[in-house]
């Protein structure tokens, strides 16, 4: 059995672990049902060249080079309209310029069952040398029925991923002008899109093996959150014998955080804290296997005041930094019997109790009454 998990573990180790993260329009959480409307909208604003995004032409100019069409247009009079009315229904988009007119059909996940015949009828009604009607979707369409209803409707059908391959081909041009929160924007737009088309919406290859695998991995995870409740419950069992052990020892209140760390916390007159912090860290068939002591403030400005006490007498040891606190951390020990932590316990309350926080107090009372 250890050996069919080994071959699981290495097998699992040989796949790419990278899984992509979620964009601000995932994390939005849009309702599926109003995300057709959202890419539209998102659309209608990057092909507008004058709108605030600073690309200018990127769109438009990457919608003609996917449709391989010559479109003429002003900058200035190209209009973009939004759900534009046909006869009681609305298609998607119209792109409007000097010669031509393009409405847009947006597919993301339903089928296409739109009037495409009302909406050629619109397009007509613009009068314009060139009539494009286009359906934009995720997913090529290929039903028989929809392909023979483009068609007949004079429609195209092109994909996000060619006209976003498109867009990022020409957006080097546009970089210099861009608006930087527009781009960002922009490239979490492109994202989204990419991650529903399928092929990125996971790592292929870790979901075929945890498909494949299911049953002995979640028999392996079961396995191993049973070790490690087994380990904590024998730290815990420690840390609360050596809680015993030090209370009485010292005659102080020492305390246990989580369950697992033993600690104690000296005050001087004016608030500021400094402590000791112990934990049990496993050994290879040793769930108690290394002891590791660390002097603690759990502030920074209460460590900058004690530190020029403390590090004189642990010349060897250096200070970590992190969480807003500052961990002078000793020589671990390994394999310790518990006699020989609440020695070494003992032994650095004693050094900073004697020899830091009580001179220190001394000095602040001494203060305190000449004042």
């Amino acid at each position: 059995m250890i050996e069919e998990y080994e071959k699981l573990i290495k097998e699992f180790y040989s796949l790419p672990k990278v899984v992509p993260q979620p964009t601000y329009l995932e994390l939005c959480q849009y309702p599926y049902r109003r995300l057709k409307e959202i890419c539209s909208r998102m659309l209608s604003f990057f092909l507008q060249p004058t709108a605030e995004h600073g690309m200018d032409e990127l769109f438009i100019q990457s919608l003609a080079q996917t449709l391989q069409e010559d479109l003429e247009y002003r900058t200035g009079n190209l209009r973009v309209i939004v759900e534009d009315n046909a006869e009681g229904k609305r298609i998607d988009l119209v792109v409007a310029g000097e010669n031509f007119v393009i409405g847009i059909e947006n597919k993301i996940t339903a089928g296409l069952y739109n009037p495409l015949d009302k909406y050629r009828e619109k397009l007509s009604s613009y009068q314009k040398e060139k009539a494009i009607g286009v359906v934009l979707s995720l997913r090529r369409v290929q039903r028989r029925e929809e392909v023979d209803w483009m068609r007949e409707n004079g429609f195209v059908n092109i994909l996000y991923s060619e006209l976003f391959t498109s867009v990022k081909q020409n957006i080097g041009f546009y970089l210099g002008k861009s608006s930087d929160k527009y781009l960002i924007y922009l490239q979490d737009f492109i994202k989204t899109i990419e991650n529903m088309e399928g092929n990125n919406t996971m790592n292929q290859p870790l979901a075929d093996f945890f498909f494949d695998n299911a049953e002995k991995v979640d028999e392996l995870v079961k396995l191993y959150n049973e070790f490690n409740n087994k380990i904590t419950q024998i730290r815990n069992q420690h840390i609360n014998s050596l809680r015993e052990a030090m209370s009485e020892k010292t005659g102080e209140n020492w305390w246990i955080w989580s369950g697992f760390d033993l600690g104690f916390t000296f005050h001087d007159t004016e608030g500021r804290k400094l402590g000791i912090e112990s934990v049990y860290e496993k050994e290879k068939r040793n769930p108690i296997g290394r002891f590791n002591i660390q002097i603690t403030a759990w502030n920074i400005k209460d460590w900058d005041y004690f530190r020029s006490a403390v590090t004189p007498l642990f010349p060897d040891n250096e200070v970590q930094y992190g969480g807003g606190k500052a961990n002078f951390r000793l020589d671990p020990m390994l394999n310790p019997t518990e006699e020989q932590i609440t020695e070494r316990l003992f032994e650095i309350y004693s050094i900073l109790k004697h020899k830091v926080v009580e001179p220190i107090i001394e000095i602040q009372l001494e203060a305190q009454t000449l004042n």
